[in-house]
């Protein structure tokens, strides 16, 4: 295992958007990453977790910096402090449950991380810090739910404000010189909008996620690891990754570890995420990417000039999806069966069967 002290420090003093993927191999890829990078492939949700991987309150800084939040913020630290004691409250009177003295009159509330990472499982402390930081995380996407539609701004401005965020990112990585050949962004038509809606089993009422799409291709596969730790530390945050949209059957997790020499993480009794079928029943069999959606946080008072509810804090969320494979998977994902061409035609077979006959058409071959 690579030197944990040397990586916490080296952490702490590379900029947010400086930290290349061959660097990240050099310095440690912590348990907080892996944990991070495991529950972007599977899908899942940070509140299902048992504990969470905080060791520093480096780590926790860079955390809440995705979050468009910083501790040396007095607005920041306010808005924080608001949705912990919320949080607090709603466990008590609604929950009706006992949180941890402690915990509630805790004075930097980046402490709660660190009590949310105790191993040991015992600890009342650990789990009352690990319930109050998940109903914070729900408060906050909640918020910036209500603030979303509070604001005078429209979607197409938001998407145009995530789109060019994130590519900043691209600048950052390439100036690092990480092992990446590719990075653009796109947007869905209004034609493929229409068909995907029409192709689905729910109302055509049904959200698309992918409205704003990012598209990644990488040197090789073992660049894959470090690459999305490398997003999940700079480019947006892991838990507010959507559940049960992701897709996974390129990156072998377990393999990937054990090539850097990393220890599999076990604290939150995920045994397996190597492979997670896609939802998608126009792809062919053989077609491998990481797919994976992901609401990207964007400040309010970059996008709007009106004041809006403080309470509300300032972030609103804008949903992106993200592909990301290797050169070699890239160029196999465009030959025979898994051609896009032939992606399109199953998928306009398909709305032109439901359009005829109804939703309970059978599957074309």
């Amino acid at each position: 295992m690579l030197d944990k002290e040397n990586s916490t420090k080296s952490q702490s003093t590379s900029s947010q958007t400086g930290l290349s993927m061959q660097a990240m191999l050099v310095n440690g890829i912590g348990l907080s990453d892996l944990e991070a990078v495991r529950l972007i492939l599977s899908g899942n949700s940070v509140v299902d977790w048992e504990r969470a991987n905080f060791r520093t309150f480096e780590e926790v800084d860079r955390f809440l910096q995705v979050l468009h939040l910083s501790w040396a913020d007095v607005g920041d630290r306010k808005r924080i402090r608001r949705v912990f004691e919320t949080s607090v409250h709603f466990l008590e009177t609604h929950l009706e449950m006992t949180c941890v003295e402690e915990v509630r009159s805790v004075e930097d509330v980046r402490t709660l991380f660190l009590w949310a990472s105790d191993y040991d499982v015992a600890s009342p402390r650990q789990t009352s810090a690990c319930i109050v930081l998940k109903l914070m995380h729900v408060l906050q996407h909640l918020d910036s739910a209500e603030l979303r539609h509070q604001a005078p701004i429209a979607e197409e401005y938001l998407l145009t404000h995530a789109e060019s965020q994130i590519l900043r990112c691209k600048e950052a990585m390439m100036e690092a010189n990480p092992g990446v050949l590719e990075f653009y962004g796109s947007r869905k038509t209004r034609d493929s909008i229409i068909s995907k809606l029409l192709a689905k089993k729910e109302d055509v009422a049904s959200t698309v996620f992918d409205k704003l799409r990012f598209r990644i291709i990488t040197k090789t596969r073992e660049d894959l690891l470090p690459l999305m730790v490398w997003l999940q530390r700079v480019a947006f945050p892991y838990n507010f990754v959507i559940p049960g949209q992701s897709h996974n059957n390129l990156l072998r997790f377990k393999h990937m570890l054990k090539t850097y020499d990393l220890e599999i993480p076990s604290s939150n009794g995920i045994a397996e995420v190597d492979v997670v079928d896609s939802p998608n029943e126009f792809s062919s069999s053989t077609y491998r990417v990481i797919n994976f959606i992901v609401d990207v946080p964007v400040c309010i008072h970059q996008v709007v000039e009106h004041p809006v509810d403080e309470h509300l804090g300032k972030l609103v969320f804008v949903m992106a999806e993200f592909q990301i494979v290797d050169a070699e998977t890239a160029v196999s994902n465009e030959e025979g069966d898994n051609s896009h061409l032939l992606y399109k035609e199953r998928q306009r077979v398909r709305v032109k069967e439901r359009l005829q006959y109804g939703q309970h058409v059978q599957k074309s071959e």
